[in-house]
């Protein structure tokens, strides 16, 4: 008898709380920027097993700001459950929802969603394809790199910075091996572009390639006439740690010397703080990398 008792009462205080967060969900659908700060922090301190189902099911609310925020904390909860609402919220009317619905499901690396979001990347709303090529991207997902190649073509900066950013990240020279030829050559073209942003994009797509035989290209840049691609240059030669890699690859005579003499110049030369902080950062990389590896 008092073994039932304790049960039900359990069962009420389930109860009780699930409503409770039911209750909070809904008030995600707030204009008041305060009152949505207090229901999201309220939200993200609960255990999943409270947060996730209340948020699963605010994604199918009749208030677009409820979906929205409920596909953005089921990102940042890691709910692999909530996938399935999560590719359907892709076909949202609102595009605020969709490109929250993108993040989350590149959060959570959800190979299903690929289809879905390679779909996207054709959208007429310029965010949600930049939302698309961001979670592909996260994903690794080869069977993107065409669409992503042709969207790497895009006359909109922003847009074509996102594509060339994730085709690194997706390609696989063994299950794709054209397609991820063809992206190296994008990205490696990106290092040319007139905009920051670009050859920017192009440094970060070349780390998930090992920066393959792209050396020359990398230490050319330390005299890019803008410091923020010194910056990113200076970090990705930081990376660079040994003759063996395949930064050299085409090159005629491979020397951690031209690496190492370069960055020293930087750091001496430079009157940037965070240029130069760098170069001693990646002088140290390199220098520890020698003595572990020598």
């Amino acid at each position: 008898m008092r073994l039932r008792f304790i049960l039900a009462m359990c069962l009420v205080v389930t109860a009780c709380a699930e409503k409770e967060v039911e209750d909070l969900v809904k008030r995600l659908k707030t204009r008041d920027a305060q009152e949505l700060r207090e229901v999201t922090g309220k939200i993200a301190r609960l255990p999943n097993a409270l947060a996730v189902p209340a948020l699963r099911q605010g994604l199918h609310a009749a208030k677009w700001r409820t979906r929205y925020m409920s596909a953005k904390l089921l990102g940042r909860f890691q709910a692999q459950e909530a996938i399935p609402e999560l590719i359907d919220a892709l076909d949202d009317s609102i595009g605020g929802v969709t490109v929250q619905a993108a993040g989350a499901l590149g959060a959570l690396q959800a190979q299903e969603a690929v289809p879905g979001l390679i779909d996207l990347l054709d959208d007429t709303n310029e965010v949600v394809q930049i939302a698309a090529a961001n979670a592909l991207g996260q994903i690794s997902a080869p069977a993107a790199l065409l669409a992503l190649g042709r969207l790497s073509e895009s006359v909109v900066m922003s847009v074509r910075a996102a594509a060339i950013s994730a085709l690194g990240p997706c390609h696989d020279s063994s299950s794709a091996p054209q397609q991820s030829a063809d992206a190296l050559r994008r990205t490696r073209r990106a290092l040319d572009d007139v905009f920051v942003s670009i050859r920017i994009a192009g440094i970060v797509s070349l780390r998930s390639f090992d920066y393959r035989g792209s050396a020359d290209d990398l230490l050319r840049l330390l005299n890019d006439p803008s410091t923020e691609v010194q910056h990113v240059a200076v970090q990705a030669l930081g990376e660079i740690t040994s003759v063996d890699q395949s930064a050299w690859q085409g090159h005629a005579a491979p020397d951690m010397r031209l690496i190492t003499d370069a960055l020293d110049s930087i750091a001496t030369a430079t009157t940037n703080v965070a240029v130069r902080t760098r170069a001693q950062q990646s002088l140290a990389t390199i220098a520890e990398a020698s003595t572990v590896f020598p």
